[in-house]
């Protein structure tokens, strides 16, 4: 839950067994997801790091962890990029993200470990790095564990920066990604397509398919089955793109809401192919989780 001032209670748990009570700024997308599902309650705080209100918004928290994860919400379309399936994702404030980086992997069920070091960039910054562990070791719900989708990747050309307009923000040429979860890749593209009529998008890649998989709809099927935890994929993702890129944050001028799916990535920092090895290497984390479930 936000408060009115789009800030974010730090989600990490003291050492008294009581959740945290300062405030960090949210993300973009928490933002976005805030803003759909509910109506910000009032706060009267002032100052940058506030202290939580008696009573407020409970978290639950995974087994032994001593993290606190974001719960999902009911309801959520398979497909539906309106809601965030997942829930808001817990964010911390500097001294729970020093400590929740500390801890170097878990178990699964069937005693695999992981560490988190094979998967989470140590190029990306300390809050990114936390949001990560926390997400990786968050346990699956059962939706996720039983439907099997896929990620695609987009390119939004109309949207795409040259270096010299990027240059009046700090950044070099850019281009606009939509990476996403569906559990029908070419039918989710009909569908933004015709409620989106003024995007051109031009799909990518999806996954999980074979070498040479035809990308063009109406003409194309997925030909391999989709993979089970879709949801967790699609979040990995889209909290690593969020601080290797920059998420777009406008209004649709076609349907009027914000797609959170979408980020703008410097050419200079692998652009396409940067996208597609995050896309791909969330992948093959969450089917390892499955096949321990």
């Amino acid at each position: 839950m936000l408060d009115s001032f789009g800030r974010q209670q730090c989600a990490g748990i003291k050492r008294d067994g009581t959740r945290c009570t300062r405030f960090v700024t949210a993300s973009t997308s928490d933002r976005q997801t805030q803003s759909r599902s509910t109506t910000p309650s009032p706060s009267p705080a002032k100052k940058r790091i506030t202290k939580a209100a008696p009573g407020s918004a409970s978290t639950s928290l995974a087994p032994g962890s001593g993290l606190a994860l974001g719960r999902p919400g009911p309801g959520q379309s398979p497909s539906s990029e309106n809601e965030d399936d997942l829930g808001i994702a817990p964010d911390y404030c500097f001294q729970h993200v020093a400590e929740i980086n500390k801890t170097t992997g878990f178990i699964l069920p069937n005693g695999k470990h992981i560490s988190f070091s094979m998967y989470i960039p140590s190029t990306l910054s300390a809050r990114a790095q936390a949001r990560l562990r926390t997400a990786l070791s968050t346990p699956p719900t059962p939706t996720d564990l039983k439907e099997q989708g896929y990620c695609y990747v987009y390119e939004l050309r109309d949207r795409a920066r040259s270096g010299r307009e990027g240059r009046s923000n700090g950044s070099g040429a850019t281009a606009c990604f939509k990476v996403g979860r569906s559990i029908n890749v070419f039918k989710r593209l009909d569908e933004w397509r015709s409620r989106c009529q003024s995007a051109d998008p031009i799909l990518r890649s999806f996954l999980p398919a074979q070498q040479g998989q035809m990308l063009l709809a109406g003409a194309s099927t997925a030909s391999v089955p989709g993979v089970r935890l879709s949801r967790r994929w699609e979040r990995l993702c889209h909290l690593e793109l969020e601080d290797v890129g920059e998420r777009v944050n406008e209004e649709c001028k076609d349907c009027k809401s914000k797609h959170r799916e979408m980020f703008m990535v410097e050419l200079q920092k692998g652009g396409y192919e940067a996208v597609l090895q995050i896309v791909r290497r969330w992948m093959h984390f969450v089917q390892i989780v499955a096949d321990a479930y």
